[in-house]
């Protein structure tokens, strides 16, 4: 039998891949190679991002829901769509929660170059 907590932390799961995560714009970034290093601008805590966290961070642009996201993470890496949600929504989760990523219910307008 699936508990009342079990339900609610996927119902929250569902909820999150349905979001549109970006950049918190406070946050400096940049991509060295393959991997994103990112400053936390309240106590310049440095960050360094493997190549999933990286692809997801890149991804990450508030125009793409995290589903739509980690419907390309799993082309780009070859892994398996359910293994690769939970993973993607726990580590969105705690960028969020680390002031670095926001999440919106809509998508973010693209910002001209320049």
């Amino acid at each position: 039998m699936v508990s009342g907590r079990v339900r609610a932390q996927e119902s929250e799961e569902r909820a999150l891949v349905e979001k549109y995560p970006v950049p918190n714009p406070r946050v400096a970034w940049r991509t060295l190679g393959e991997e994103v290093i990112i400053i936390r601008p309240d106590d310049s805590v440095l960050y360094a991002l493997n190549p999933t966290g990286s692809f997801i961070w890149q991804h990450a642009t508030g125009q793409h829901t995290l589903e739509q996201i980690v419907t390309a993470l799993c082309q780009e890496f070859d892994t398996e769509a359910d293994n690769a949600a939970a993973e993607a929504t726990d580590f969105v989760r705690s960028l969020c929660e680390q002031g670095l990523l926001q999440v919106t219910e809509h998508p973010q307008e693209s910002k001209p170059d320049g």
